[in-house]
């Protein structure tokens, strides 16, 4: 289950203004300071999951599944009746499956393999 308390993930439960806020992003030039954090985020997730950045295929597929983990987050946020975490967690799970395979089908020699089975497994 979700925690309820004396977490950083509880709190923001419990505070879904503050967390919109945290996922919201604004368009333009004043995002242009941040493309290099965000950039760095999606490195060390690639690097975490053992992907080169540096591969086109492997950049695009972080930058499409953390779009789609943004939307996610924002819709969890701003719906009434939200789905439950743990289906939250699935669903990224998923497209994190997806984005990979679709980074397979541009990159062939990438090997995703070992990730999938690791997301299968959880």
């Amino acid at each position: 289950m979700w925690p309820t308390s004396g977490t950083p993930q509880a709190y923001l439960v419990e505070h879904r203004d503050l967390a919109l806020n945290l996922v919201l992003r604004t368009s333009g030039a004043e995002t242009e300071p941040y493309d290099d954090i965000r950039d760095c985020r999606h490195r060390a997730f690639a690097a975490n999951l053992g992907l080169d950045f540096d591969s086109p295929a492997v950049r695009l597929a972080v930058r499409l599944y953390a779009t789609a983990a943004d939307q996610l987050a924002r819709d969890y946020l701003t719906e009434e009746h939200a789905l439950d975490p743990e289906m939250i967690v699935e669903m990224l799970m998923a497209v994190l499956a997806g984005a990979l395979r679709a980074a397979q089908l541009a990159d062939p020699e990438l090997r995703v393999e070992s990730v999938l089975e690791e997301l299968k497994s959880r």
